[in-house]
């Protein structure tokens, strides 16, 4: 038996998309939207820090290789913004993500990426600000 509930329904997920590659962020954000999502785009980790400065979000898709400033230091530099400490980041990247480096990051996402796995990330690390939970019922099925 599944139940569903609403909950806050008036809140949008807010999700910032930071990638060097314009075709990569319209692909990004096109799927992200055909979902509902509301996407901040950031073309570089300047954009990205400035961004999550002045607005909130609920997850962030960083890509890790960028000019200037790499997803690494962009996501330490997020992370250290006292309202950004808990903003789950999910790495975006075409090649492995540095072992050492993993534990910045709240997930990693291999290029290239699908919407089904934008999705799942979005649903994985926003499930409590999410249109609709649905609650089952082990016993009564």
């Amino acid at each position: 038996m599944i139940i569903q509930r609403k909950v806050n329904m008036a809140k949008k997920i807010n999700i910032l998309v930071v990638d060097d590659n314009q075709i990569n962020r319209q692909y990004f954000s096109m799927a992200l939207e055909k979902f509902g999502y509301s996407v901040t785009l950031a073309e570089n980790g300047f954009q990205a820090v400035e961004e999550a400065t002045n607005k909130h979000f609920d997850l962030i898709f960083m890509d890790i290789r960028m000019p200037e400033m790499d997803g690494y230091e962009t996501t330490e530099k997020i992370h250290s913004l006292k309202s950004n400490q808990s903003i789950p980041i999910v790495a975006i990247s075409a090649e492995d993500i540095q072992k050492n480096q993993s534990k910045l990051f709240n997930g990693y996402i291999l290029k290239p990426v699908s919407p089904t796995q934008l999705k799942f990330n979005v649903e994985k690390f926003c499930s409590n600000n999410d249109i609709t939970a649905k609650i089952f019922d082990k016993e009564k099925a």
